[in-house]
């Protein structure tokens, strides 16, 4: 039978020890023991399991220096325009780097929370310019944004489902491509938020692709728990 669940020293039992198991906790990090037929291999957990990388001072600095960005951009508080898509998807950047930073700390759970969080933005992202071509109509675009809302979100669904790479690119590609495309060419989304998410798209995008070895790795951990 494949035993998979990481034990400490101190939690060996005295049939293991009759059986020669060795079960170790060396410099903090996490050996599992892998037996069948009595013969047993160890395997250390790789460190991008840990709570917190050396890379990661990288990434939360572009994390929270989107939100910096989008700050100086916003012309007016966003608490006055509450039924302005685009002052709401500025108020959801601030939220979503709080609830990362959360999952980040409380590390319940956080890689596979933290990706579907993402996907979630980026699926979203492409709705604001729906709902503000809503509010202030120009002929020839609902096409243009309902397929672009189509194309994103089913890049969010391939980028949770299949490859986290796809949901880091996917993310940048929305800044590099859609908002930059939206700057100057349309009269229902204002320059300061085609530029405000591109900044996002940039931060939370880089973000994601400092945490793929993470979530990779928490992934491969859990399918053998």
């Amino acid at each position: 039978m494949l035993l998979s669940t990481p034990l400490r020293a101190d939690e060996r039992s005295g049939n293991e020890r009759s059986r020669g198991l060795t079960h170790c906790c060396h410099r903090g990090d996490w050996r599992a023991c892998f037996c069948f037929q009595g013969r047993c291999k160890l395997s250390r957990t790789p460190s991008s399991t840990r709570r917190f990388s050396r890379f990661d001072p990288i990434a939360f600095a572009f994390l929270y220096g989107q939100a910096i960005g989008i700050a100086f951009l916003l012309p007016d508080t966003p608490f006055r325009h509450l039924g302005d898509p685009v002052y709401q998807a500025a108020i959801s950047i601030f939220v979503l780097v709080l609830w990362i930073t959360a999952l980040r700390l409380l590390h319940r759970k956080g890689p596979n929370l933290e990706r579907i969080s993402l996907a979630l933005f980026l699926g979203a992202m492409p709705l604001v310019y729906v709902a503000s071509w809503i509010r202030t109509r120009q002929d020839g675009w609902l096409g243009i944004e309902l397929a672009g809302a189509a194309v994103f979100g089913a890049v969010a669904y391939l980028g949770l489902k299949r490859s986290p790479w796809i949901l880091a690119i996917g993310i940048l590609a929305h800044g590099a491509l859609w908002d930059l495309w939206h700057y100057h060419h349309t009269v229902f989304m204002p320059d300061w938020y085609a530029v405000g998410c591109l900044v996002s798209d940039i931060g939370v995008g880089v973000y994601s692709a400092i945490q793929i070895p993470r979530w990779n790795a928490e992934t491969n951990r859990e399918s053998f728990a």
